[in-house]
């Protein structure tokens, strides 16, 4: 939800801004970035269509592996 208001308020950081700045990206999100797409769809919000979401928000301690995915953060505690 968090997510969704925020890029309804603005557009979100590209993957390749937020590498820059010195956040990590998982393993999808870094594909997307070293991609041959534009700006605009590295924008995206990547997690609205991964499985590791699906699988953090229907299971506890689903069987996520990913790292730096914020879903794997989060079954680990």
């Amino acid at each position: 939800m968090l997510m969704l208001r925020a890029a309804a308020a603005a557009p979100l950081a590209s993957f390749t801004q937020s590498k820059e700045a010195g956040y990590r990206l998982c393993v999808f999100e870094e594909l997307v970035r070293i991609a041959p797409v534009g700006e605009s769809a590295k924008s995206l919000n990547i997690c609205r269509v991964c499985h590791a979401r699906v699988l953090a928000e229907h299971l506890d301690k689903a069987p996520i592996y990913w790292p730096h995915c914020p879903y794997s953060e989060f079954q680990k505690s």
